[in-house]
């Protein structure tokens, strides 16, 4: 063929052919009339322009065989039909090699399994503007090479019995590969180690496993609402820049991506496939959500987080586990925050910032902690941290910052540091247990232990730089550390232990507001040297009872509680506060001293009576003695 093949409105039916120059076939078709069929073509490296109408839908190309026109650039205007497996190969030396105006399908896809491979070189590029597979689905596609290839509608059903294959074989290195327009459906996705770029700007779905495997760049998604979806789950293996800004889907199946950059708000969800990701970074402040759950492994792990100080909202939900992997940043827009969720959370040596400039974030972490024996830092400035499971394994347990703080599971770590742009802490897990010292230092309310509970502070307890209100629950104790407490307020009955063993265990306590609760001092029995020092006023209290004190236990200011008891594990007791009031019968019973008052103004009423009959040593008394029609029972008295 040479030149211009022209009809008005005819069908042109043609077998195989050899181009002898730059050859146009034109139908000029109004109707369904003027369709063209053609078998294999010779280009020679000629161009070859095949056109029926401007009119999708109208007539159309029929392609019987291969196209391989060398040198030369192929153009279709029309829909075109395959009526078999299909090559084109058309390298011209520069602009575009092959370019479809129209809608690629198969002849009858139930009947056929039609196949189009597309070969443009490596100096010029592949363009289809229209669908391909929109009313009859092909079995493949494939592009050998190009200079870049742009697909501007959807590529569509390229199914075949879960066989169906999008395939990028090459393309030169840094040119893109884009699916520009619709929906891109397949069962697979192949890519190879070359260095090409791939580019989604709509949605797309796979049904089988898909690897990312080429060495440029890929883009997933230009929009929020792109769906991107991995039925049969994905691994992204590029070593070029990775931009998520479309939504990733898979059904219970894995989804691994390395480091990438996100350009829209993202969502990343697997119905319980395990989803492991490396580092995240944006381009501008967006929220991030990644969740898996409802399936098989329900898993995340995921490297730094806005490391560039661009991500907004951060949601990280693993129903079984959330490993983080490294620092989590957010930036200075309102409403950023950070919320984990997961039955356990695996840590490593991480920050979690989100203190900014003026908009301060959140921290929720909603599961168990599993440190690894690794420091956690958690910083939320003004907003609040919140975290409801269990801590184990942290080295040490960093609140840099917040307007209010709660740890209200077990925590077992080796340090707790709380600093003082810590506002409230309310600490309240029962079985907590500190390796070293605890001394926190917040500015705001204090809250440790809760009823019936146990807290242990095995380096000592000091409370004494808090800013605020320290409130007492449950039982606070140590092993064989000193407890330092200024003023505190029971918010339950009591017990303060330090179990000691030698004579540093001493417990120093201020104030005491009671609120009509119970408590209970011990230090060791027979330990000399186990003091306990209350020097503040002790009031609204409920029973006031000495446990083991191998020391002297002494009272200087004023007490005001029900019943005060000590049995024969307590050696010394002294109360020379000015106004002392029990409204409950006493018995005090220690194998050592007992003084009252140390000067005449001094009173010490026992509303229910005292029994000091039993007390060991010399009973000493400075001052009066009373009770209202209440048996005051002593030994010797001095």
């Amino acid at each position: 063929l040479n030149g211009t093949i022209a009809t008005s409105n005819d069908a042109v039916v043609l077998g195989a052919v050899t181009l002898g120059s730059a050859t146009t076939v034109d139908t000029n078709a109004t109707n369904t009339t003027g369709d063209i069929t053609i078998g294999a073509v010779t280009g020679s490296n000629n161009n070859l322009t095949l056109d029926t109408t401007t009119t999708s839908g109208s007539a159309s190309h029929t392609f019987n065989g291969d196209i391989n026109l060398g040198t030369g650039a192929l153009t279709v205007t029309g829909d075109a039909v395959l009526g078999a497996n299909v090559t084109i190969t058309a390298t011209a030396s520069s602009g575009t090699g092959i370019t479809f105006n129209d809608k690629i399908d198969a002849d009858d896809a139930s009947a056929n399994d039609r196949t189009l491979t597309l070969n443009s070189g490596t100096s010029s590029t592949i363009n289809v503007k229209d669908d391909i597979g929109s009313s009859e689905a092909l079995s493949g596609l494939t592009i050998t090479q190009s200079n870049g290839a742009t697909f501007q509608g959807g590529v569509q059903n390229i199914t075949d019995s879960s066989s169906g294959t999008i395939t990028i074989t090459d393309t030169t290195d840094n040119k893109t590969i884009t699916f520009k327009g619709g929906l891109v459906s397949a069962d697979s996705f192949v890519t190879t180690t070359q260095g090409y770029n791939i580019k989604f700007r709509n949605d797309a779905t796979f049904a089988n496993a898909v690897t990312f495997q080429n060495t440029g760049t890929l883009d997933l998604g230009d929009s929020v609402s792109d769906d991107i979806t991995f039925n049969g789950g994905v691994t992204e293996s590029t070593s070029g820049t990775v931009t998520i800004d479309g939504t990733i889907v898979s059904s219970d199946d894995a989804i691994s991506f390395g480091d990438f950059v996100i350009g829209k708000n993202l969502s990343i969800t697997s119905a319980g496939g395990a989803i492991t990701i490396g580092a995240i970074t944006a381009t501008g402040s967006f929220d991030l959500t990644i969740t898996s759950s409802g399936g098989s492994a329900n898993t995340v792990s995921v490297g730094a987080i806005g490391s560039s100080g661009n991500i907004n909202t951060t949601a990280i939900t693993g129903s079984t586990s959330v490993t983080l992997n490294g620092n989590i940043t957010t930036n200075n827009s309102s409403g950023n925050s950070v919320t984990v969720t997961g039955t356990t959370i695996n840590t490593g040596a991480i920050t979690i910032d989100t203190n900014n400039t003026s908009n301060d974030g959140a921290i929720t972490l909603d599961g168990a902690i599993a440190g690894g024996s690794n420091n956690l830092a958690l910083d939320s400035g003004g907003a609040d941290i919140s975290v409801t499971g269990a801590i184990a394994s942290v080295g040490t347990l960093t609140l840099t910052s917040a307007a209010n703080a709660t740890l209200s599971g077990d925590v077992d770590v080796t340090a707790l540091s709380i600093d003082s742009n810590v506002g409230n802490l309310t600490f309240s897990g029962n079985g907590s247990s500190i390796t070293n010292s605890f001394t926190p230092a917040n500015s705001g309310t204090l809250i440790l232990g809760t009823s019936g509970g146990t807290q242990t502070y095995n380096g000592g307890l000091t409370t004494t730089s808090v800013g605020s209100t320290v409130t007492l629950n449950g039982t606070i104790q140590t092993s064989n550390d000193a407890i330092v407490l200024g003023a505190v307020t029971l918010g339950s009955a009591t017990n303060v232990f330090t179990n000691a063993s030698d004579n540093g265990a001493d417990i120093t306590i201020a104030a005491v507001t009671g609120s009509s609760n119970n408590l209970t001092l011990a230090t060791g029995n027979n330990i000399t040297g186990a003091d306990i020092t209350a020097s503040g006023a002790i009031s609204g209290l409920g029973n006031l009872t000495l446990g083991d004190v191998g020391g002297t236990a002494t009272f200087s200011n004023n007490v005001a509680a029900a019943q005060l008891n000590a049995n024969n594990t307590v050696a010394n007791i002294i109360f020379t506060g000015s106004t002392n009031t029990f409204s409950a019968g006493s018995t005090l019973a220690n194998d050592g001293t007992l003084t009252f008052g140390d000067a005449t103004g001094d009173s010490f009423t026992f509303n229910g009576g005292l029994t000091a009959s039993s007390v060991g040593g010399t009973v000493t008394l400075n001052t009066n003695i009373s009770s209202s029609d209440d048996a005051l029972t002593f030994g010797a008295i001095t």
